[in-house]
């Protein structure tokens, strides 16, 4: 599966400016950056969302409700990867959110 550019990059946009994401995400988690950051999550979920819908994705959920949970899952998994050391790549973190955003946690 080839990965999105546009999450490798997220990724690697909080790893490469780590010191940046743990000060104002993990140590001052109610900032207007944290607010921005997910925004910035919520509007790369809805994109990605419309873009799987236009190839003839079908979503079980309405969409507004989707992209939501979605948004959260990507920022707390982001912030667990930061609280852990940041013990995957980049890469390996944007193909495991993917699966989970595709698939959930089974394997079929």
């Amino acid at each position: 599966m080839e990965l999105p550019s546009n999450m490798v990059a997220l990724f690697n946009h909080v790893l490469e400016n780590r010191q940046f994401y743990e000060a104002f995400i993990l140590i001052q988690p109610d900032t207007p950056f944290t607010r921005y950051f997910k925004a910035t999550l919520y509007h790369f979920v809805n994109v990605g969302l419309a873009a799987s819908i236009e190839t003839g994705a079908e979503i079980s959920v309405p969409s507004d409700v989707v992209i939501n949970f979605m948004t959260g899952a990507f920022h707390e998994t982001i912030l667990w990867w930061m609280l852990n050391g940041y013990p995957y790549t980049p890469q390996e973190m944007t193909a495991m959110a993917l699966r989970l955003s595709i698939n959930g946690p089974y394997q079929f």
